[in-house]
């Protein structure tokens, strides 16, 4: 706890708390530091922590970071507001900011946070999603030759486009005759709704339907002007990134469109990158896959794997994941200390196997194989998995407390070591419903499986002779089990007192 309390401590130093996130500009989202202060606001009941990423997510929606028409974020803000971003627009932010936003949505519902998944999620699958369900990597900051065109509005453009009944949107929008950005006008969300709908003699309760109204109205014209460049090439490990913000999406929203995406993804990823030595390429464009894949490919399509196990319960991709961890672990481990090289030990010789262990824009590698091998060796009952994942943590702790920002992942695995997973199996006839609410509700480090019966096959699953007619659920840690409970109502009230 101390060691979290600690990297908690310096996060909390760097909060800005004008305008969320951390520091000043150029400001990045930090989305792996966000998400270990919701683990740990939760697990300590810390509401200076879940204050802190609640107040940062609805301040980076509300900014020019995010596309006010189309949906989707841009990859970073040149101000400390969030207001002008770097135009450019990649995969992987918008895949983790998915992701955390669908975690603090199950923690606490708001409308800001299913209306910024639902249109980011809108916009990878209008403009970066193939019809056989890849996803591409980027879209270029710069259209016409110039950052931002097709993103920024004149105040005239905005006025004709709304018409006179929907003429002050263009001020919802932050829009003024002198611009904010070089005498345009980059879009964002500095009104509250009740003071702003008053102003303009607007029903509150009427006002999201003429926003959305005016919104469309907009994207419509924007659809219109010359596009920026789209960089088409399917990565594996950030595509398995975006596959695992489907799958969370889903599992706040319930919205079956969601799982499908991301198990098309996985399928394809899975049926066009495989090599014929056994291995796994990097990338893939116009028919052709190539380069081979790293730890960082091997690593994100695990936890994918996983993610998407835990909402569709199909074995399939259980067996896969375990299959990719046993490849990693023979082509990828470092002998002489308990972590991951970055390339493989049959690819071209290299001076040098680096490892890479600190979070850059995506997570450590290393950092997420500590979670997968927990996960994996629980539900197979590997013990020497989860035993390696815990001789990784041990690796890092002194590095993880002094630099909580750089290794964010590391530092949710290692609160994953002071408060292990919740083991929850759920078993009866209604396992695979009474499973979906489990996925709905916010338990860091949960691990969920559900079958009809007791199953011998996984340690979790083997809970003997049960009545046949009953859904059971069991909370356990370290396969031994509370006694079960039949309702979620129940299980939440054992985890609480876990938790108190």
């Amino acid at each position: 706890i101390a060691r979290n309390d600690r990297a908690q401590r310096a996060l909390r130093r760097q909060f800005d708390t004008t305008h969320g996130g951390f520091g000043g500009a150029p400001k990045f989202p930090s989305t792996m530091a966000l998400d270990f202060l919701l683990r740990y606001g939760w697990w300590t009941k810390n509401e200076d922590a879940l204050g802190h990423v609640f107040f940062s997510l609805e301040r980076m929606i509300r900014g020019g970071i995010y596309d006010q028409l189309g949906g989707g974020f841009a990859r970073y803000a040149t101000d400390a507001a969030w207001l002008v971003p770097h135009f450019e627009k990649m995969l992987y932010d918008n895949a983790l900011l998915v992701s955390l936003l669908a975690e603090a949505h199950k923690l606490r519902p708001k409308a800001i946070l299913e209306q910024a998944i639902r249109q980011t999620l809108a916009f990878i699958q209008r403009r970066m999603t193939s019809p056989e369900g890849a996803f591409f990597s980027a879209l270029d900051a710069d259209s016409e030759g110039e950052e931002g065109k097709f993103y920024v509005w004149q105040y005239e453009e905005l006025v004709e486009a709304l018409g006179e009944e929907l003429a002050w949107a263009a001020e919802w929008w932050g829009a003024s005759p002198e611009g904010n950005w070089e005498g345009k006008n980059i879009l964002h969300r500095p009104h509250e709704l009740e003071t702003f709908s008053q102003k303009h003699g607007l029903s509150p309760e009427e006002m999201p339907a003429r926003v959305e109204e005016a919104r469309r109205r907009l994207l419509r014209v924007r659809d219109q002007r010359p596009r920026p460049g789209l960089d088409d090439k399917t990565l594996l490990d950030w595509n398995a990134l975006q596959s695992s913000a489907y799958a969370k999406a889903f599992e706040a929203l319930q919205e079956e469109a969601y799982l499908e995406a991301a198990k098309k993804n996985l399928s394809f990823l899975l049926n066009n990158l495989r090599r014929p030595d056994g291995g796994l390429y990097h990338t893939w464009k116009g028919g052709q896959a190539k380069i081979h894949a790293f730890l960082d490919d091997y690593a994100f399509l695990i936890q994918a794997l996983l993610d998407v196990y835990e909402v569709d319960q199909s074995l399939h991709w259980l067996e896969e994941a375990r299959r990719w961890m046993s490849y990693a672990l023979e082509h990828f481990h470092d002998p002489a200390e308990p972590l991951f090289f970055f390339t493989e030990q049959n690819a071209v010789e290299l001076p040098l196997r680096k490892k890479e262990l600190y979070d850059s824009a995506t997570p450590s590698g290393n950092a997420v194989m500590v979670r997968n091998l927990r996960r994996l060796g629980i539900v197979f009952g590997e013990e020497e998995w989860v035993e390696r994942a815990e001789r990784m943590v041990a690796h890092m702790r002194e590095t993880i407390g002094k630099y909580p920002q750089a290794f964010g992942y590391w530092t949710t695995g290692w609160l994953e070591t002071v408060h292990p997973p919740f083991e929850i199996a759920v078993i009866g006839k209604q396992a695979f419903r009474v499973g979906r609410q489990v996925i709905g509700t916010f338990l860091p480090g949960r691990l969920l499986q559900t079958a009809p019966h007791s199953n011998a096959s996984f340690p979790l699953l083997n809970r003997g002779e049960l009545p046949a007619e009953e859904t059971r659920i069991f909370l356990c840690h370290n396969y031994s089990c509370r006694h079960p409970v039949k309702t979620m109502a129940e299980l939440m009230q054992l985890i609480e007192s876990e938790r108190s």
